[in-house]
Protein backbone atom coordinates (compact mmCIF):
# COMPACT_ATOMS: atom_id res chain seq x y z
CA UNK A 1 0.00 0.00 0.00
CA UNK A 2 1.28 3.47 -0.90
CA UNK A 3 1.72 5.91 2.01
CA UNK A 4 1.54 9.73 1.83
CA UNK A 5 5.03 9.81 3.37
CA UNK A 6 6.36 8.01 0.30
CA UNK A 7 5.03 10.61 -2.16
CA UNK A 8 5.68 14.14 -3.36
CA UNK A 9 2.96 16.40 -4.74
CA UNK A 10 3.57 17.45 -8.35
CA UNK A 11 0.35 19.14 -9.51
CA UNK A 12 -3.24 18.80 -10.63
CA UNK A 13 -5.30 17.18 -13.34
CA UNK A 14 -7.70 19.45 -15.17
CA UNK A 15 -10.56 18.92 -17.55
CA UNK A 16 -10.87 16.05 -19.95
CA UNK A 17 -9.68 16.65 -23.49
CA UNK A 18 -11.28 14.97 -26.47
CA UNK A 19 -13.34 11.80 -26.53
CA UNK A 20 -10.67 9.20 -25.79
CA UNK A 21 -9.83 9.83 -22.13
CA UNK A 22 -7.05 12.41 -22.26
CA UNK A 23 -6.68 14.82 -19.33
CA UNK A 24 -5.10 18.24 -19.11
CA UNK A 25 -2.35 18.36 -16.48
CA UNK A 26 -0.59 21.23 -14.74
CA UNK A 27 2.52 20.27 -12.80
CA UNK A 28 4.93 22.44 -10.84
CA UNK A 29 7.90 21.27 -12.91
CA UNK A 30 8.76 19.17 -15.96
CA UNK A 31 7.90 15.69 -14.72
CA UNK A 32 8.42 13.97 -18.03
CA UNK A 33 12.02 15.05 -18.56
CA UNK A 34 12.72 12.07 -16.31
CA UNK A 35 12.20 9.01 -18.50
CA UNK A 36 11.63 6.75 -15.48
CA UNK A 37 8.04 7.97 -15.07
CA UNK A 38 5.73 5.08 -15.95
CA UNK A 39 2.84 6.00 -13.67
CA UNK A 40 1.33 8.83 -11.63
CA UNK A 41 -0.26 8.38 -8.20
CA UNK A 42 -3.73 9.79 -7.50
CA UNK A 43 -5.87 9.50 -4.39
CA UNK A 44 -9.07 7.56 -5.14
CA UNK A 45 -11.61 6.64 -2.46
CA UNK A 46 -9.13 7.51 0.30
CA UNK A 47 -6.18 5.47 -0.96
CA UNK A 48 -3.27 6.33 -3.23
CA UNK A 49 -3.57 4.48 -6.53
CA UNK A 50 -0.95 4.31 -9.32
CA UNK A 51 -2.30 4.98 -12.81
CA UNK A 52 -0.05 3.82 -15.62
CA UNK A 53 0.58 6.28 -18.43
CA UNK A 54 -0.51 5.26 -21.91
CA UNK A 55 0.51 8.47 -23.65
CA UNK A 56 1.70 12.03 -23.00
CA UNK A 57 1.49 15.16 -25.14
CA UNK A 58 3.40 18.10 -23.68
CA UNK A 59 2.26 21.69 -24.35
CA UNK A 60 4.91 23.37 -22.20
CA UNK A 61 7.45 21.97 -19.76
CA UNK A 62 4.79 21.81 -17.03
CA UNK A 63 1.47 21.43 -18.89
CA UNK A 64 0.03 19.05 -21.42
CA UNK A 65 -2.23 16.06 -21.84
CA UNK A 66 -1.93 12.62 -20.28
CA UNK A 67 -3.88 9.44 -21.00
CA UNK A 68 -3.96 6.59 -18.51
CA UNK A 69 -4.30 2.89 -19.32
CA UNK A 70 -7.96 1.90 -18.90
CA UNK A 71 -9.32 5.45 -19.13
CA UNK A 72 -10.79 5.30 -22.61
CA UNK A 73 -13.53 7.90 -22.82
CA UNK A 74 -14.52 11.39 -21.76
CA UNK A 75 -16.86 10.16 -19.01
CA UNK A 76 -14.10 8.12 -17.33
CA UNK A 77 -11.65 11.01 -17.67
CA UNK A 78 -14.05 13.45 -15.98
CA UNK A 79 -13.79 11.46 -12.73
CA UNK A 80 -10.19 12.74 -12.45
CA UNK A 81 -11.10 16.46 -12.66
CA UNK A 82 -9.15 18.42 -10.04
CA UNK A 83 -7.29 15.36 -8.75
CA UNK A 84 -3.98 16.02 -6.99
CA UNK A 85 -1.11 14.11 -8.57
CA UNK A 86 1.87 12.60 -6.76
CA UNK A 87 5.06 10.71 -7.56
CA UNK A 88 7.08 8.34 -5.39
CA UNK A 89 9.93 10.11 -3.56
CA UNK A 90 12.19 7.22 -4.50
CA UNK A 91 12.44 8.61 -8.03
CA UNK A 92 14.56 11.39 -6.56
CA UNK A 93 12.58 14.14 -8.25
CA UNK A 94 13.18 17.55 -6.70
CA UNK A 95 15.11 15.85 -3.89
CA UNK A 96 11.86 15.09 -2.08
CA UNK A 97 10.82 18.74 -1.88
CA UNK A 98 7.07 19.15 -2.00
CA UNK A 99 5.85 22.00 -4.19
CA UNK A 100 2.32 23.14 -4.86
CA UNK A 101 1.09 25.49 -7.58
CA UNK A 102 1.05 29.00 -6.13
CA UNK A 103 -2.74 29.38 -6.52
CA UNK A 104 -3.07 26.50 -4.05
CA UNK A 105 -2.09 28.90 -1.24
CA UNK A 106 -5.00 31.33 -1.77
CA UNK A 107 -6.99 31.29 1.47
CA UNK A 108 -4.02 30.19 3.59
CA UNK A 109 -3.25 32.15 6.76
CA UNK A 110 0.14 33.81 6.99
CA UNK A 111 1.47 34.02 10.53
CA UNK A 112 4.27 36.59 10.79
CA UNK A 113 7.16 36.30 13.19
CA UNK A 114 8.01 37.88 15.54
CA UNK A 115 4.84 40.07 15.53
CA UNK A 116 2.50 37.04 15.28
CA UNK A 117 0.10 38.89 12.95
CA UNK A 118 -2.44 36.68 11.15
CA UNK A 119 -3.07 37.56 7.52
CA UNK A 120 -5.00 35.79 4.76
CA UNK A 121 -3.66 35.29 1.24
CA UNK A 122 -6.30 36.64 -1.16
CA UNK A 123 -4.42 36.19 -4.43
CA UNK A 124 -1.06 35.43 -5.99
CA UNK A 125 0.62 37.93 -8.31
CA UNK A 126 2.79 36.19 -10.90
CA UNK A 127 3.11 39.17 -13.23
CA UNK A 128 6.66 39.89 -12.06
CA UNK A 129 9.82 37.79 -12.07
CA UNK A 130 9.32 37.17 -8.34
CA UNK A 131 5.82 35.95 -7.44
CA UNK A 132 4.03 37.65 -4.56
CA UNK A 133 1.33 36.70 -2.07
CA UNK A 134 -1.41 39.35 -2.11
CA UNK A 135 -2.92 40.19 1.28
CA UNK A 136 -6.03 42.37 1.62
CA UNK A 137 -5.76 44.82 4.52
CA UNK A 138 -7.67 47.83 5.80
CA UNK A 139 -5.13 50.05 4.03
CA UNK A 140 -5.27 48.24 0.69
CA UNK A 141 -3.27 45.37 -0.74
CA UNK A 142 -0.01 44.20 0.76
CA UNK A 143 2.46 42.23 -1.36
CA UNK A 144 4.69 39.64 0.29
CA UNK A 145 7.51 38.09 -1.74
CA UNK A 146 7.24 34.32 -2.08
CA UNK A 147 10.75 33.44 -1.06
CA UNK A 148 12.03 30.29 0.66
CA UNK A 149 14.26 32.43 2.88
CA UNK A 150 11.18 34.12 4.40
CA UNK A 151 9.15 30.94 4.94
CA UNK A 152 9.71 29.25 8.29
CA UNK A 153 7.15 26.48 7.89
CA UNK A 154 4.06 25.42 5.95
CA UNK A 155 1.26 23.45 7.61
CA UNK A 156 -0.82 22.12 4.72
CA UNK A 157 -3.46 20.56 6.98
CA UNK A 158 -4.03 23.77 8.96
CA UNK A 159 -3.62 25.89 5.77
CA UNK A 160 -1.04 28.06 7.53
CA UNK A 161 2.31 29.53 6.47
CA UNK A 162 4.66 30.91 9.12
CA UNK A 163 6.94 33.61 7.72
CA UNK A 164 9.68 35.89 9.03
CA UNK A 165 9.10 39.16 7.19
CA UNK A 166 11.51 42.08 6.95
CA UNK A 167 10.70 44.82 9.43
CA UNK A 168 8.33 47.40 7.97
CA UNK A 169 7.17 45.27 5.01
CA UNK A 170 3.56 45.24 6.23
CA UNK A 171 3.58 49.04 6.60
CA UNK A 172 4.45 49.81 2.96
Amino acid sequence: MISANDLIYIGLLGKSHGLHGELLYSFSFDVFENEQIEFLVIMRDGIFVPFYIESIREKTSSTGFVKFDGVDNEQQARTFLGAEVFLPKELGIMNGKIEKPLDYFIGFHVITEPSNEKLIISDVDTSTANPLFVIESENGEIYIPINEDLIISIDYDARKITMQLPEGLLNL
